[in-house]
């Protein structure tokens, strides 16, 4: 019982500190795609699979979406920890970047990412999407500005809304045609180039490789050279958690303009022993920044000089491991003319 009693006030006391912190709110994940996204009637789909591991986690999350089935009928969810299977998404069986944007209107999985944005405010989204364009001989370059207007619908529901961008899952060129399996690693470099493209430290976009170390041959993790297995979906599902874990405990999930004024976000704000990452933007380009760490007695715990990139935009990674006493931390970030300040905490 002691043990209960001082993580809660532990947690209250960082509610106190940090005042975007709140013990009650959900994280709200929108796994945002196709068929890769909804999966079949007959398979789990990588959600499922995602959703043991956070709640493995102990995260507070909640999918969210305006589908709730898979395509052709939903599969038996086994229930775990005493839990039923949170089945919110917005996947669409064989849609297309431009489906997503504009809609199709087939009876089935009706509306458009607009619409669905008027009810479904994501915080974090899960976005693997184009494969349909390929396999339809699309062209790449259409295909990543549509991607990047997906961004930018994500954006304007949300101004801080987290995107962890998928390069996307092999085909097997048996079953989808030579040129279409090859235009995959084309689309999944633009992919790579938009990620980096579009990162800002308000609304980071985090690339997440769903396609190295992917045998899509029928039996390996495919069930049929496009479509994932339950291999494939836990693959897929770990790669998802991974690229999750730094968000999960503290970052601010609806970060106003004055919230980030000072130029410098930290985030999550709330670690136990994963990275912080240290952000900032509207520097000069090249400019340099002294980031230093203290303990709040201000003892000098770490202290790092880095260049902001031609951009003006600087990103650094702090490492959070056992060698890290519990406690809060401030960040100081100066450059030649100001000197930032921000706070994370350290959980036992």
């Amino acid at each position: 019982m002691t043990k209960i009693y001082l993580s809660k006030t532990f947690l209250l006391l960082i509610c106190l500190i940090i005042p975007f912190c709140s013990l009650a709110q959900a994280l709200k994940i929108m796994p945002l795609g196709n068929s890769l996204t909804q999966a079949d009637k007959d398979n789990l789909s990588y959600r499922y699979h995602l959703w043991k591991k956070l709640l493995d986690a102990e995260a507070n999350i909640d999918f969210i979406g305006s589908q709730q089935s898979n395509h052709g009928g939903s599969p038996t969810w086994p229930s775990y920890k005493g839990k039923s299977f949170d089945q919110n998404h917005e996947g669409h069986w064989g849609w297309t970047s431009d489906h997503i944007l504009n809609g199709v209107d087939n009876g089935e999985n009706a509306g458009s990412l607009p619409i669905w944005l008027n009810t479904h405010k994501p915080d974090i989204v899960l976005l693997h999407l184009g494969s349909n364009d390929m396999f339809r001989n699309g062209s790449v370059t259409e295909t990543a500005d549509r991607l990047k207007e997906v961004v930018r619908l994500l954006r304007q529901t949300n101004a801080g809304v987290i995107i962890l961008m998928a390069k996307l899952f092999p085909a097997d060129p048996s079953v989808v045609g030579q040129q279409e399996a090859q235009k995959i690693p084309l689309l999944n470099a633009e992919i790579d180039k938009l990620a980096k493209e579009l990162h800002t430290s308000k609304s980071p976009v985090v690339l997440v490789d769903q396609h190295t170390g992917i045998d899509p041959k029928s039996g390996a993790d495919t069930y049929d050279g496009v479509h994932p297995n339950e291999a494939g979906e836990e693959k897929m599902a770990a790669r998802w958690f991974k690229a999750l874990q730094p968000f999960l405990n503290g970052k601010p999930l609806s970060a106003k303009p004055e919230q980030n004024a000072s130029g410098l976000v930290v985030y999550p704000t709330l670690t136990q022993s994963q990275p912080v990452t240290i952000s900032m933007e509207l520097l000069k380009p090249n400019e340099q920044v002294s980031l230093e760490v203290h303990t709040t007695d201000g003892r000098l715990v770490a202290q790092h000089t880095i260049l902001a990139d031609a951009s003006g935009n600087l990103t650094h990674v702090l490492e959070t491991g056992s060698n890290r006493v519990a406690g809060l931390y401030i960040v100081r970030a100066s450059s030649a003319s100001k000197t930032y300040t921000a706070k994370f905490m350290v959980h036992p």
